[in-house]
């Protein structure tokens, strides 16, 4: 007799998940309340403070306390620092994340060659976190831009 087996959903998700990208690893930060997935040959950093790079890439975290700001306004001010981080005409893109307002920043070709092709990804955090007496109310994902959008797919915010 043969039998079929019915997967379930969460099944096939959780198998997609592994062979969409089998040779990633998961990054926890309990301090800024998110996890995120990275290539696993990309090792911590020991210049940086939370920052993983590897030969084809990197991701470092932070947050912004934005008092007072929206995040456009963050991001307005990230895009028109004076050394011109991601080039003079970056493409910025809106979207949600668990619900709550993104923004992607992709570097324009005349970006310096020093800045490794950096990206950005900021997001507003559901509910604002505290580190050392400060409040936070944006995350913020750097990264190269060949792997930012990989990445921000995976990242979740854990309360």
């Amino acid at each position: 007799m043969i039998c079929a087996i019915k997967p379930s959903l969460m099944s096939i998700i959780i198998i997609q998940s592994l062979l969409y990208n089998p040779t990633w690893e998961i990054y926890y930060n309990k301090t800024y309340k998110m996890s995120l997935k990275y290539p696993a040959e990309w090792k911590l950093n020991p210049e940086y403070f939370n920052k993983y790079s590897g030969t084809d890439g990197f991701f470092q975290i932070s947050a912004s306390s934005g008092k007072n700001l929206s995040i456009d306004d963050i991001v307005k001010f990230d895009v028109n620092h004076l050394s011109k981080p991601y080039g003079t005409n970056p493409n910025i893109k809106k979207f949600k994340i668990q619900g709550v307002d993104a923004r992607l920043i992709i570097p324009s070709n005349d970006q310096a060659s020093e800045m490794n092709n950096q990206a950005a990804l900021i997001v507003t955090y559901p509910k604002p976190i505290v580190i050392n007496d400060t409040t936070y109310s944006y995350f913020v994902l750097w990264a190269d831009k060949n792997h930012i959008v990989e990445i921000s797919k995976t990242l979740k915010f854990i309360y």
